[in-house]
């Protein structure tokens, strides 16, 4: 009998130094959450540098931005290139035409899918973690489980962070391990982008992130917090539930910044405009005990889910 584990796992690709133009996902075909040698998006601006960003994109994570005129282009005002061939004239848009270059880029540029979130470590103190501050890393992910495990130095500490993706949602968790008392994680929003990141972070005015049922600053034993999504014609909400013997929990325009003491549990859940409200509230009540079969998701510290139900 063939051991298909031991033949698969034989080929589990293994890092041991950051290497920014081959990064590890993990996914199911129809959501991906691609990794740093953090087991996160620590790193997101050096692996950008390098043309790699790194992205959480789900099928159903589309975006249209608006013209300057505010319409929606069709084929009919795009002015085509004319060719003959066979004895016949055919036409191709190949190039912008004087007086249509507006219509011709905003048709190759829309719509586009674009980045859900970033997903990072951060320290308490506010001090950027760069890639330097990363010391003795090792990240191994396993073919057979799906489970990527990071494990790396920061500040003199150990750090050990798991990283899995639900086979059936568009959900990723996070286990994070370490002795390091000023680590936390940071969650942030970008405005939507045709380029390769899907995401815009410049652009702050176009899009808008409103907290709601949040409590800034302060310690926690079991809240919530939800952000309600706005852009353009996607309208989406992030719900944040947070199960932990004392956290703090600080809030800004499009991001937040989760630092906790002590083992913590973690859900967001991005749920379109218009579905259920009833569904969600179920959806999110049965999440821990949807993911049990797939190695005691429970213990997982940091939840991060992406639904459309």
């Amino acid at each position: 009998m063939i051991n298909r584990k031991a033949l698969i796992t034989r080929h589990n690709p293994v890092l041991s130094a950051i290497t920014t133009d081959s990064p590890l996902s993990v996914g199911n075909g129809d959501f991906c959450f691609t990794a740093d040698i953090t087991g996160l998006q620590t790193l997101y601006n050096e692996y950008s540098a390098d043309n790699f960003p790194l992205c959480t994109m789900s099928n159903w994570g589309w975006h249209t931005a608006p013209s300057s005129e505010g319409k929606l282009y069709e084929w009919d005002d795009l002015q085509l290139t004319a060719y003959e061939h066979a004895g016949r004239t055919v036409y191709y848009p190949v190039e912008p035409m004087p007086g249509n270059e507006e219509v011709y880029n905003w048709l190759r540029h829309n719509p586009h899918k674009f980045n859900l979130g970033r997903i990072s470590l951060c320290r308490a103190s506010g001090e950027p973690i760069a890639a330097e501050d990363i010391k003795d890393a090792h990240q191994v992910l396993d073919l057979y489980t799906g489970v990527l495990t990071s494990s790396f130095t920061l500040d003199g500490e150990p750090v050990k962070v798991i990283t899995v993706c639900d086979p059936e949602s568009d959900t990723v968790a996070f286990k994070i391990e370490s002795p390091h008392t000023g680590l936390g994680v940071r969650l942030e929003f970008p405005y939507g982008h045709h380029g390769i990141s899907g995401a815009d972070w410049g652009s702050q005015e176009m899009h808008s992130t409103v907290w709601v049922n949040c409590y800034n600053n302060q310690k926690m034993d079991s809240r919530g917090l939800t952000a309600h999504r706005q852009m353009d014609d996607v309208e989406y909400f992030v719900d944040l539930a947070i199960k932990t013997t004392g956290c703090t929990i600080k809030t800004m325009k499009h991001s937040c910044e989760i630092i906790a003491k002590n083992t913590a549990t973690d859900t967001v859940s991005i749920v379109r405009h218009g579905e259920s409200e009833t569904e969600n509230a179920n959806a999110s009540t049965h999440f821990p005990g949807k993911l049990e079969p797939m190695s005691n998701w429970k213990q997982y510290e940091l939840l991060f889910q992406a639904l459309v139900l």
